[in-house]
């Protein structure tokens, strides 16, 4: 019994011994004592007992305590620990190992503890709100204070991050203020954050007046003159008077009220445009009035714009035609000149078209009804096999009045003889006859005649205007019989 109390007693003896070997006769072995160290937030030191039977020790400071924590071996039993300042508001800790290399002994470590400092933070703006003039504002500086080692940053709300820029330089930030295109105030806020998020963050505001508004109220043009307009159309084209009007709203007055039967002020969206139309003008005298842009607000001090409106007189027309004419032609005079075009090699021709009703009688006309005359060129043609004369096919435009009577292959003749009459007319013209007097005289300025055929019917569609803008179309179908003249 005695025997098993003895071996269970040397047994135990050596499994108590700390950080020991476990080969040898003599049990190397490694203690430290305390394996915790606690300090306050101050520098300070203190010691730790190492026991080291066998062995050679070293110590180690862990890298990421390295700053603020330091380790210095005072002598073969004794290590002396110290420790920084801690500045910071937070607890922070770090490890010692002390090491028998190549004993076989496990290492021992010291867990060092600094509590953190009592810190009062603190994050001031100075000022804590800017304003700005609404055009040309110059930049203005805020001071932040900052307590405890904040660090911050400064950003403008997405509200204001289109018209307000910072430049930050240590404890300043520089605020600019683009100019306010608008007459309304703005305004938002500068985002300061600090690094401790407890401390919560703060905010500058920015206010920015509107734009000065100086008043003012002009147009362009002032003045307009317009033509008297086509017979085609009740209006002219209209024209359009910007107005800038600034602090102010208008209305508009006639400097006569008779202006208002010819002239119109045409519907118009646009607080900045005045549109304006004239009815035709069959007069033989101009015709003029004022259009007054009258401010609402008088005592603004802003003067009324006059635009000053002139509409020129009716020419003096050659044709006396009084609205459009749909030709009624059935049958045709064609006379021919071979050989014998004007100005340029080709063939001359006389067209003359008469209504139902309507007489040749020999070039001076009778009857009732409507009369085209065409004097005209084509390209150079002969007889056929039948001895017939064919008017080629194609279109024929009346020329221009510098040409006078020359005319070249495809063109109508224009009227130049300004005393032509209606029975004996120029170029193209268009003449009505009432029981054998002529009562209509209307030379057509511009058109065409075009030609197509099939074996001896010719269709030939006409599309006129005399010299005011009245039209004179129509078609005649039919043989052609022309004749040498």
């Amino acid at each position: 019994m005695r025997t098993h109390v003895l071996i269970g007693g040397v047994l135990a003896a050596f499994l108590m011994v700390s950080c020991e070997g476990k080969t040898g006769t003599e049990q190397p072995s490694l203690e430290v004592s305390p394996e915790t160290m606690t300090f306050e937030a101050g520098s300070g030191t203190q010691q730790a007992a190492v026991t080291a039977q066998g062995v050679e020790w070293t110590h180690e400071v862990a890298a990421e305590a390295a700053e603020w924590l330091s380790a210095e071996r005072s002598d073969d039993k004794t290590l002396t620990v110290t420790v920084a300042e801690n500045p910071a508001p937070e607890q922070r800790s770090g490890r010692i190992t002390v090491s028998a290399e190549g004993s076989g002994v496990a290492p021992c470590v010291i867990t060092v503890t600094q509590q953190a400092a009592d810190v009062a933070y603190g994050l001031t703006l100075e000022p804590a709100s800017l304003e700005f003039a609404g055009e040309g504002a110059p930049a203005q500086t805020v001071t932040v204070v900052a307590q405890g080692g904040l660090t911050w940053t400064a950003e403008p709300e997405e509200a204001i991050a289109g018209w307000v820029t910072l430049a930050v330089e240590g404890d300043k930030i520089t605020v600019t203020a683009a100019d306010n295109p608008e007459t309304a105030s703005r305004s938002g806020n500068i985002v300061v954050t600090p690094s401790v998020e407890s401390v919560g963050q703060k905010a500058i505001r920015v206010v920015q007046t509107g734009k000065e508004v100086i008043p003012e109220l002009s147009a362009t043009p002032t003045e307009l003159t317009f033509p008297c307009g086509d017979v085609t159309s009740e209006y002219t084209e209209p024209q359009t008077i910007q107005v800038t009007a600034v602090g102010t709203t208008w209305h508009l007055m006639w400097s006569i009220d008779v202006a208002g039967e010819w002239a119109e002020v045409m519907p118009n969206d646009s607080d900045d445009e005045i549109m304006l139309r004239l009815k035709r003008n069959g007069t033989a005298e101009p015709r003029t009035a004022s259009l007054f842009i009258v401010p609402d607000n008088a005592d603004l001090g802003l003067q009324t714009v006059e635009v000053k409106v002139t509409q020129e007189a009716a020419p003096e027309y050659r044709s006396n035609l009084t609205e459009n004419v749909e030709l009624n032609v059935t049958h045709i005079d064609s006379r021919i000149r071979p050989g014998q075009g004007t100005g340029t090699e080709g063939t001359y021709w006389t067209l003359q078209f008469f209504g139902p009703d309507a007489e040749y009688n020999y070039g001076m006309g009778g009857g009732t009804g409507d009369r085209l005359y065409i004097q005209m060129a084509s390209t150079l043609i002969e007889r056929n096999d039948d001895g017939v004369y064919d008017l080629p096919e194609g279109t024929y435009t009346v020329t221009t009045a510098e040409k006078e009577d020359k005319m070249g292959p495809w063109e109508l003749g224009y009227p130049f003889n300004l005393n032509a009459s209606a029975m004996f007319p120029s170029g193209t013209t268009y003449t009505r006859l009432e029981n054998g007097t002529y009562t209509v005289n209307a030379p057509l300025v511009s058109g065409t005649m075009t030609v197509s055929r099939s074996g001896d019917t010719y269709t030939m569609e006409f599309d006129f205007r005399d010299d005011q803008g009245y039209t004179v179309t129509g078609t005649y179908e039919g043989p052609l019989n022309a004749y040498d003249n």
